[in-house]
């Protein structure tokens, strides 16, 4: 695999990770304001 190959990857993980925490902090807000 290239470099810049691996870089990419790397940004592209970062991002769907960074993209999976927002939309379980945004589904467990709206749980908590059914609930509450």
């Amino acid at each position: 695999m290239l470099f810049s190959e691996k870089i990419w990857l790397f940004l592209f993980s970062c991002s769907f990770s960074e993209f999976l925490y927002t939309i379980l902090n945004l589904m467990r807000r709206t749980i908590t304001d059914i609930v509450l």
